[in-house]
């Protein structure tokens, strides 16, 4: 049941976001989804000078960033509903409970690495790397422990795969690499292949097609036909 759970909340959340995007190709249809669009657009104003990579959470709203790495690595949740931006992570207390297990103090001064993912479904707690060492981060205690090692068959169903490129011309950039996208619970690939949106398992590399009525120019992503 837990398993029906999590996919369906990772289905939903990448609906969501199908949703948001496929407006690019369909101005002229005045809907729902438009609203979603719209509000979606509104991500831009919580950073200044750049822009954001989002890392979407099981809520499907919500979602985290990173700025300032590697120096000063700070991991930011936004949540749109409540219109807030908060620090994901204690950063001192986090560098304090990880120093032990490191038998020195991490590098720079914020937070020791720039990924990570959540072990459970109530995202409760995160697994990360630190100087290719495993942990588990416990929100609510803080308290972090060596993570059980995984197989290299395991490691490499994790990695994201290319899916394509494409050329953006219009900013300069001669070619851009699309990879998919991991769920937030770590157990699903997102991607868009012949404009519909599929997903990857990191169990078993089993592929599930979520769509089936995207065609070119009105397909599930804004994104040009991959090359």
């Amino acid at each position: 049941m837990f398993r029906r759970r999590r996919e369906t909340t990772f289905i939903l959340f990448v609906s969501l976001i199908a949703i948001a995007s496929s407006i690019c190709a369909q101005e002229t249809e005045q809907s729902e989804r438009e609203a979603m669009y719209y509000r979606y657009l509104e991500f831009a104003s919580y950073v200044t000078g750049g822009s954001v990579e989002p890392h979407w959470m099981a809520d499907g709203s919500s979602f985290w960033y990173v700025e300032g790495a590697p120096e000063n690595t700070v991991i930011y949740k936004v949540d749109p509903k409540a219109n807030t931006k908060t620090e994901l992570f204690d950063t001192a207390r986090l560098r304090q409970a990880v120093t032990p297990l490191l038998d020195h103090e991490p590098a720079y001064e914020g937070l020791p690495f720039e990924e990570f993912t959540f072990v459970d479904e109530g995202e409760k707690a995160v697994r990360f790397s630190v100087e290719e060492k495993e942990f588990i981060l416990q929100f609510d205690t803080y308290r972090i422990r060596r993570a059980p090692s995984i197989s290299e068959e395991e490691k490499n169903r994790l990695v994201p795969q290319l899916i394509g490129t494409y050329s953006e011309s219009t900013f300069g950039v001669p070619t851009i690499f699309i990879m998919e996208i991991l769920s937030p619970d770590g157990r699903w690939f997102a991607s868009v292949r012949d404009y519909n949106l599929w997903l990857r398992s990191t169990d078993d590399d089993r592929a599930v097609q979520l769509t089936t009525d995207g065609i070119r120019d009105y397909g599930w992503g804004c994104k040009p036909p991959l090359e």
